[in-house]
């Protein structure tokens, strides 16, 4: 395997890359494969990464290897997870009999991984997902019963002491990103930490996002597991939360079932509890990560992709934090109500008189549809925020840091409330959320 400590940087790093940094990344893809050049062709990378299919002097014989690097910024560089890390899982993974793509490089500076191709497909159809389904899962379940003493991850004596870290890890990464000024985040925060589960028992070895989409299956069998970038030790129900949440946006059958053939493997039943608070968990590390990509402009970059997910997400969220407060999810009292606004007004005109490609004009239809919300989003807030709670809005983030511990229900509520106003934006966020609904996520909203 090609490792490299230090690699000099290309410049600026955009979505695309410079134009320096594409070159040196060819150029190191060339020499870990021993070939005199490589192309590398753009494809869907996961998180906060870029991925490229590599490609030899024959391409047609298809890509040789898959290289990823970081989009931009820092990606969870400051939580300890990059891909160099992710990289010595694998190989500890590999010799441990888990289907993984082999890794051929890793790379501190910038953060690249390079690995072999693996045939498959990351997005079956609804027959081969019941055909593999039940073979995934038990590997996931083999991942958990493995010794964690042998990946080089840190390490602890309880899982409690793992949740505790991790949970604290999180939201050193919300203050750095600037986003514990949302009341949902803050709320989030605090909900996690008194609602805790007990874990006295070891930690487990746990994927950090499993689910559909991030594993290949060819015929009925895995051909690899993939992205194993968040993987730490923890508690296994809080992968089982990641495949449940991941399912809001990618099919893999009925969640009940998944979570059968887990227990089957496993020889364990799901603590339903846990797996609970493990998903308010995974999605409050979601909605961490993508606040905080909102709150930087990346020129270059349209971010409306993450903001349909920040509000599908953030909805969600509110009303998983009802349930684990104890809660029921009620429906709205009011539906969405538009009002005349010159922004909204602007917005209308130029989708009417501009030349526009598709995902502006989507960007421009949310800018237009969250202006005409706006007063009906407000007066809700206004209203809930009154009569529940006895303030203003102005005071929501200072209730949900100071109330006490029974407030927590009511202030959690009002601002699931909100989130799913700020949803009716975004009809694809919307979808997404009833999507979410039809898989037990969400409540019965």
């Amino acid at each position: 395997m090609h490792i490299a400590e230090h690699w000099p940087s290309g410049g600026k790093r955009g979505r695309g890359l410079s134009a320096d940094l594409h070159r040196r990344l060819a150029g190191w893809a060339a020499s870990c494969l021993a070939f005199d050049a490589v192309e590398l062709r753009e494809v869907l990378g996961g998180a906060g990464n870029v991925g490229f299919e590599v490609y030899g002097s024959d391409d047609g014989n298809g890509p040789v290897a898959y290289l990823r690097t970081k989009m931009g910024g820092e990606g969870y560089g400051r939580l300890g997870y990059t891909l160099w890390r992710e990289g010595a899982i694998l190989e500890v993974a590999a010799r441990l009999g888990f289907p993984v793509a082999p890794v051929l490089g890793t790379c501190r500076d910038p953060d690249a991984l390079l690995l072999c191709f693996v045939r498959g497909v990351s997005r079956p159809d609804a027959e081969e997902i019941e055909r593999v389904a039940p073979k995934y899962l038990a590997l996931v379940a083999a991942l958990h019963a493995s010794d964690p003493r042998q990946f080089p991850v840190e390490q602890h004596a309880t899982m409690r002491e793992a949740m505790t870290t991790d949970l604290g890890e999180w939201a050193l990464e919300a203050q750095h990103a600037e986003v514990m000024d949302e009341p949902l985040l803050a709320l989030a925060a605090r909900v996690l930490a008194e609602r805790m589960p007990a874990g006295d028992g070891p930690p487990a070895m746990v994927h950090g996002d499993v689910g559909a989409g991030n594993f290949l299956t060819l015929d009925g069998e895995v051909t690899a597991v993939l992205d194993w970038e968040l993987a730490h030790l923890g508690d296994p129900h809080e992968d089982l939360a990641w495949l449940w949440m991941r399912g809001a946006h990618t099919n893999f059958g009925d969640p009940g079932r998944r979570f059968a053939e887990y227990e089957a493997a496993a020889g364990t039943p799901i603590d339903r509890d846990r797996l609970a608070w493990h998903v308010a968990f995974v999605m409050w590390k979601s909605v961490v990560a993508l606040h905080g990509r909102l709150r930087r402009v990346v020129p270059g970059e349209l971010a409306m992709v993450q903001l349909i997910v920040v509000l599908t997400y953030d909805a969600l969220l509110g009303a998983q934090l009802v349930q684990v407060l104890g809660g029921s999810p009620d429906p709205l009292t009011d539906g969405p109500q538009r009002s005349s606004s010159v922004p909204a007004n602007l917005a209308e005109e130029l989708l009417h008189v501009t030349d526009l490609s598709a995902e502006k004009r989507i960007v421009l239809k949310y800018l237009r549809d969250e202006a005409a919300l706006a007063d009906w989003q407000r007066s809700g807030l206004e209203r809930d925020c009154s009569t529940v709670l006895g303030i203003t809005p102005a005071g929501l983030l200072d209730h949900v840091r100071t109330c006490g511990s029974a407030g927590l229900l009511p202030a959690a509520i009002v601002i699931a409330n909100a989130a799913e106003r700020a949803a009716a934006a975004s009809p694809k966020s919307m979808r997404r959320i009833a999507r979410a609904r039809c898989i037990g996520l969400g409540g019965a909203r």
